[in-house]
């Protein structure tokens, strides 16, 4: 969750005027930032290495000398290889009236169980 908190608030598009969201479902969180990803990226890019494109570079400098950013462009294998270490689902991308990471807390969704 800390990575795509960072990551949301230092990828967000800061000219649509809108909050960023974290919800808390029974089965789900979901952390929601306005804007898509940046020029350049794409959705299967994330799942491979990548350039990190930061569209915030004040917020992010101010992060990586706060240390809550260590390395540019790693957030996202974070996110995956932390979840699946904790034996939960790696978390869904999706842009979606903006860009949101979806966690879940088992493999149990509607879908699986069908």
């Amino acid at each position: 969750m800390r990575e795509a908190l960072i990551n949301a608030v230092c990828h967000r598009d800061y000219t649509i005027p809108s909050n960023t969201d974290v919800r808390i479902y029974d089965d789900r969180l979901i952390v929601w930032s306005p804007g898509g990803l940046p020029f350049g990226i794409t959705m299967e890019d994330l799942y491979k290495p990548h350039s990190s494109v930061l569209r915030n570079k004040g917020i992010g400098g101010i992060f990586y000398d706060m240390g809550w950013i260590e390395q540019w462009g790693s957030g996202i294998d974070k996110m995956r290889n932390t979840c699946t270490k904790a034996g939960i689902p790696e978390p869904q991308f999706e842009e979606y009236q903006g860009f949101r990471v979806i966690f879940r807390k088992d493999v149990y969704t509607e879908e699986y169980l069908r």
